[in-house]
């Protein structure tokens, strides 16, 4: 008999029980521990009730993942139950045991808010809990002061329960100067308050600066939810006055984020640093999730959009929480910041959003919107745009881009007004455009375009002599951002992907934590793991093992506050390593939407051995290497509903595998 199917959700929802649906007509999946479905039985029961409200009978069907209501009315405002179970290929007469059920609620049916900056309507999104934290260590200082330390940081309240009356200062700190101390005057918009607090016996008494952005005072930071104390990120504390002596008992951190599941994936390699990368990013998604929507970080609290693409890829690598980033998606949608190539990003998430769940109606509830994200009207009659480029951010990481010169259309981008890099962004967002157009059943006027872009591209902007790509139209210089877009949006010609790829190594990292995304996709696109790998973990203060040693325990903004002297320690966009993992060193890409067909080109780099496990809407994928043994050897676990292609170094003929676990 078949396992019964596990990870059920309800529109991509994890804990639909905790918060409320609009969907009138919401979409089911279901994960299978192994083998290929042949048939399904789904069942949806209004909560207390006896008999199914709707029952699809035995449906043969491969389809565990998308498939949508289609019962009688649901009704606003109430909770159901829903139950599945399958047959498989390999046992067609026998069906599984019932999943265990999953409740879900309904909001306002047919109704899809418009995201708010107030934050103050909780619907088609996870909820968000509160993790009570102890102190992994305090120390009594000489002075009679403590030093609290959890650990790493996180974005909470804190409550101190004493046992007789008094006052206390208390030091918030999300950094250390040295050991057992915080460091008071942190570079940036790294966070360090203090606060009185008074004590009274047997009391908890909540301990946190004032709200850092009372309603109206910063124009487009997100607020903290209705029902929930402000936050503020710290790792340590230093308390003055406490009355007696400090146990872990009387301190306690209040850590808000939204549901996560520590244990959907893992990674370990033969470097024991990229394994603390990892950890550091996986960590940086579930504490930075405080508000319910991908934000830029403490200072500002204000969703972008490179940033929350960027975010968007990683975080749905190590955890199943595509909903957060389709409310940030179309939170942005309504209320968008100004760099031209942010405005494509929109489109890249959208993509994204469609391989992560196999499913296009964010994209097609959305389209209009997203289509204007293209910038058409800026196109000349070539195709290529007219429009200044933020090209990396802060503007001294351009790599010298056009000469310093400044955009006429914003004085915050560069010039020229026609460049390489906006136009690399208008390519990827037209060939985004062009598949989802395909899939949202409307006429793709947008490949067409793309391939038009492409030649004018190549025609403007490549260096035939140098074999490189120029900065802009009248440009002879080429920058490291010039080439590293094209490289990894595939707009290089493969003749010419060694000479762009031996200029990327020539300059190294000479771009921003953002930009960072993007050259490390170029170098694996173009089969270079081992540079990525001696990039990301490069001695100096321009990589993530720098992260480390400067004391951050999320990513932070800039590489260091020497380039970016307002960076906070607490910014999604540094976290690319997460998706730059499994999509660089493991090859990992989905081939079909929804991953029921995934790519497999592992790219060991020069690490000796590595395991990954990854979520995704059909369940965990396990993969390892070793090349202790003088050969690759690559371990694959594949659950039910997915097959692979797997190619290793060296070879250019693909394995097909089915669920299960292989050995190459």
């Amino acid at each position: 008999m078949p396992s019964a199917p596990f990870g059920l959700t309800v529109a991509y929802l994890a804990y639909p029980e905790r918060t409320t649906l609009s969907d009138p007509h919401p979409p089911f999946s279901w994960c299978l521990e192994t083998g290929l479905q042949a048939a399904y039985q789904l069942q949806v029961t209004a909560e207390g009730g006896a008999t199914p409200l709707w029952d699809t009978g035995k449906v043969p069907s491969s389809h565990s993942i998308a498939v949508r209501y289609a019962g009688p009315p649901l009704e606003s405002g109430k909770r159901y139950v829903w139950r599945v179970r399958v047959w498989t290929a390999a046992d067609r007469a026998r069906a599984s045991a019932w999943s265990k059920p999953q409740s879900f609620a309904t909001g306002k049916l047919g109704e899809w808010p418009v995201p708010s900056p107030k934050n103050d309507s909780w619907v088609n999104r996870n909820p968000l809990t509160t993790t009570d934290l102890a102190p992994e260590s305090i120390v009594k200082r000489p002075d009679g002061s403590y030093f609290v330390d959890f650990g790493r940081a996180w974005f909470g309240t804190l409550s101190l329960k004493s046992t007789v009356e008094g006052r206390a200062l208390v030091h918030f700190g999300e950094r250390l100067a040295a050991k057992n101390t915080i460091d008071r005057k942190p570079p940036g918009s790294v966070c360090y308050r203090k606060a009185e607090v008074a004590l009274k016996p047997g009391e908890n008494a909540i301990a946190t600066p004032a709200a850092p952005f009372p309603a109206g005072v910063r124009r487009g930071a997100v607020l903290i939810p209705p029902g929930h104390d402000e936050v503020l990120p710290f790792r340590s504390l230093e308390l003055e006055g406490w009355p007696g002596e400090l146990k872990k008992e009387n301190v306690t951190l209040h850590a808000l984020h939204q549901v996560f599941d520590d244990t959907a994936a893992s990674f370990s390699c033969s470097d024991p640093t990229l394994t603390e990368v990892w950890k550091l990013c996986q960590h940086t998604f579930k504490a930075s999730s405080f508000l319910g929507v991908s934000i830029d970080g403490e200072r500002e609290r204000t969703p972008y959009e490179a940033d929350a693409y960027i975010a968007q890829l990683g975080h749905c690598h190590v955890e199943r929480d595509w909903p957060l980033y389709r409310h940030t998606l179309e939170y942005l949608l309504h209320h968008p910041t100004w760099p031209t190539e942010w405005a494509h990003h929109l489109i890249f998430m959208a993509e994204a959003d469609y391989d992560f769940t196999g499913d296009a109606s964010v994209a097609n509830r959305l389209w209009d919107r997203l289509e204007k994200k293209l910038l058409r009207e800026k196109a000349r009659p070539d195709g290529l745009l007219v429009a200044g480029a933020i090209v990396d951010w802060p503007p001294a990481e351009r790599d010298g881009f056009g000469g310093g010169a400044i955009a006429t259309d914003n004085r915050q981008m560069a010039a020229p007004m026609v460049n390489s890099v906006a136009n690399a962004f208008y390519y990827k967002a037209l060939v985004g455009m062009g598949r989802l157009a395909a899939v949202t059943g409307r006429p793709d006027t947008y490949s067409a375009e793309a391939a038009r872009v492409r030649a004018a591209y190549l025609a403007t902007f490549f260096d035939s002599g140098r074999g490189v790509f120029v900065d802009g139209e009248g440009s002879t210089h080429a920058s490291l951002h010039a080439n590293l877009f094209p490289l990894a949006f595939g707009l290089v010609p493969d003749t010419n992907k060694p000479s762009v790829r031996a200029l990327l190594k020539s300059k190294g990292m000479a771009c921003s934590v953002y930009a960072a995304q993007y050259l490390l996709e170029a170098l694996f696109a173009a089969g270079d793991a081992e540079t990525a790998l001696k990039l990301m973990l490069a001695p100096g203060d321009r990589s993530w093992r720098h992260m480390l040693e400067m004391g951050a325990t999320m990513t932070a903004e800039a590489w260091d506050a020497k380039y970016k002297p307002n960076l906070t320690y607490s910014h999604a966009w540094g976290a690319a390593p997460a998706n730059l993992i499994p999509r660089g060193f493991f090859g990992l890409h989905p081939l079909e939407p929804g991953y029921g067909k995934i790519a497999l080109r592992p790219l060991p780099g020069g690490l000796a051995w590595a395991k990954l496990t990854v979520p995704t809407v059909r369940g965990p994928l396990k993969l390892a290497f070793d090349t202790r043994g003088g050969r690759l050897a690559f371990e694959v676990t594949l659950p039910g509903n997915v097959t692979a292609e797997v190619t290793l170094p060296g070879s250019t003929t693909p394995r097909v595998l089915g669920p299960g676990t292989h050995k190459l």
